[in-house]
């Protein structure tokens, strides 16, 4: 399976399946009758490899990643269109499309023994915007 993420916006950035290797999407509430109905958020989580440019290769966007992460809630630019697709066979099996996500958590891990880096990026929707939330797939790939 083949995972995207792409933010577009003032720190736009692209993740393909070269760097990508998991792809969440949870909606959940708290654990009682009120949240159901009022207190309800939408998570898109990916993890991947964080790639060095090496030999020409193309650097990955992980960079973009943690810099947007580290803008203020408070600031436009915090919030970004985020697609995020899941890819099988040539088929889409999912895709999530956020029109005012944010990140949530960015956390980077880098080990001696490797040499290579890790990363988990965390997204919501903003909470005004729920409604705004779209979940497709099941259509052939673009």
């Amino acid at each position: 399976m083949a995972y995207t993420l792409t933010a577009e916006g003032a720190n736009a950035f692209k993740l393909t399946d070269e760097t990508l290797k998991t792809l969440t999407f949870e909606n959940t509430s708290k654990d009682n009758s009120n949240a159901r109905a009022r207190d309800t958020y939408q998570t898109i989580t990916v993890t991947g490899r964080i790639r060095s440019a090496v030999d020409g290769d193309i650097m990955d966007d992980t960079i973009k990643a943690a810099k947007w992460s580290l803008v203020p809630a408070v600031m436009q630019t915090a919030y970004q269109k985020i697609t995020a697709e899941a890819v099988a066979a040539g088929q889409t099996t999912r895709k999530y499309e956020f029109t005012q996500g944010f990140v949530v958590d960015y956390a980077e891990e880098f080990s001696d023994q490797s040499g290579v880096g890790y990363f988990e990026l965390k997204l919501r929707q903003k909470k005004d915007q729920l409604d705004q939330v779209k979940v497709s797939g099941g259509y052939a790939a673009e």
